[in-house]
């Protein structure tokens, strides 16, 4: 196996855990569901406990333009002009509710994730809260991969976080795998031989082996040259696929911020903001939201400007959470040189065809070549069926 992660330096990819004294930030991912088997199977191997995100001890603010309300008792004129289709989970979950129980689109429908929910009977009022709330872009997701999405979205309703940190899960794998895994070594060349495979790195250091399986993202593997030609089917996926972004920005903050740093969802940046379970002894905490679509430009200059600039701009959109002097941090996986992008999605039907690739005596795995992109749970099950393509 050869490993391209975000830093060379360990396994685990988009997992990318900042540790802050006894306290951990999580730049990457995070989200861990009841129905991740993979993911709880590596826990339990860990030792590591998976923490319900904390209940909130106080209702969760709602921000819609001029409303303001609460995620459990939403105000009425959120949902004014909502059907009763769309109501069914709530204000913030209207495309979820059209979705569930729908016929999924087929792989080569033509329409976007809009058109589709339009199909099943968004309305004008939906359309505002779905844009307002979702992650995803409607507008350049195809209808298929939005289906998946959200079908994944609504088992995941339920989140989890590793305790201790998600990289706990990752150095549990590697302890597992440490024989076949060379880490910081970034792959420049990779050709086949009369033996085998022979793989070149950014410094020129050669390794063989009968096959190489590598573990990377869909940008890292568009970085490979393979002298001969790039497989056709790897060519077909990556041509297929384009990349979704975020930029993930936590802080640490003091225990007098519990009563303004919690749960709450908003129109625009920060659309959600969360705390992570842990506390320092002194009762401080990490609190995490994250930019994405349209909030990306603003969000990713002030990142750019430096600390100060972060810390002006999360003044001005977090204004309550100023006076207790966070530290900020950010991680923007577009910007990262072995990403290129939080998660890869389909944007045509050669974008989903699912599973790992092989070709010849190359086998490309990871999350992005998975069932469950941008999902942990997707990373293990594309290993294990790398493993079952190697051994069968």
């Amino acid at each position: 196996f050869v490993n391209l992660d975000w830093g060379g330096k360990s396994l685990g990819g988009r997992v990318y855990t900042v540790g802050q004294g006894s306290l951990r930030i999580e730049l990457g991912a995070e989200r861990v569901t009841p129905f991740d088997a993979r993911v709880q199977a590596l826990a339990t191997e860990a030792g590591a406990a998976l923490v319900p995100y904390p209940p909130p001890d106080r209702p969760t603010p709602v921000r819609f333009g001029t409303i303001r309300t609460t995620l459990e008792d939403p105000a009425p004129e959120l949902t004014a002009g909502l059907s009763d289709a769309e109501r069914r989970l709530g204000p913030l979950f209207v495309h979820l509710a059209l979705v569930e129980g729908a016929t999924p689109p087929d792989d080569a429908d033509p329409r976007n994730a809009v058109r589709w929910l339009k199909d099943l009977g968004l309305g004008a009022r939906g359309e505002a809260l779905v844009r307002a709330f979702t992650y995803h872009d409607i507008d350049a997701l195809p209808a298929a991969t939005f289906a998946r999405f959200a079908r994944r979205e609504r088992d995941g309703s339920q989140s989890l976080v590793v305790g201790g940190g998600s990289n706990r899960l990752a150095e549990a794998l590697h302890a597992k795998v440490a024989r076949h895994v060379e880490r910081g070594f970034v792959v420049e060349t990779a050709r086949e031989t009369a033996a085998g495979v022979e793989i070149a790195s950014q410094g020129g250091l050669i390794r063989k082996a009968d096959l190489a399986v590598f573990a990377v993202s869909a940008a890292a593997l568009g970085r490979i040259r393979f002298l001969g030609g790039t497989p056709k089917s790897f060519e077909e996926r990556l041509a297929g696929l384009a990349m979704g972004h975020e930029l993930k920005i936590s802080a640490i903050v003091p225990a007098a911020a519990e009563s303004v740093a919690g749960f709450a969802v908003a129109d625009r940046f920060p659309r959600a903001t969360w705390p992570m379970p842990e506390r320092e002894s002194d009762r401080s905490f990490a609190f995490n939201t994250m930019a994405v679509r349209e909030d990306l430009t603003a969000a990713r200059a002030a990142a750019a400007s430096g600390t100060g600039g972060l810390t002006r701009y999360m003044a001005e959109v977090l204004p309550e959470l100023a006076p207790h002097q966070p530290r900020w941090f950010t991680h923007d996986w577009q910007s990262d040189p072995l990403f290129g992008g939080a998660y890869a999605f389909a944007k045509s039907p050669a974008g989903l065809a699912t599973g790992p690739l092989k070709a010849g005596r190359f086998v490309v795995a990871g999350a992005d070549f998975s069932t469950l992109p941008g999902w942990m749970e997707g990373a293990l099950e594309s290993a294990e069926a790398a493993l079952e393509m190697i051994v069968s």
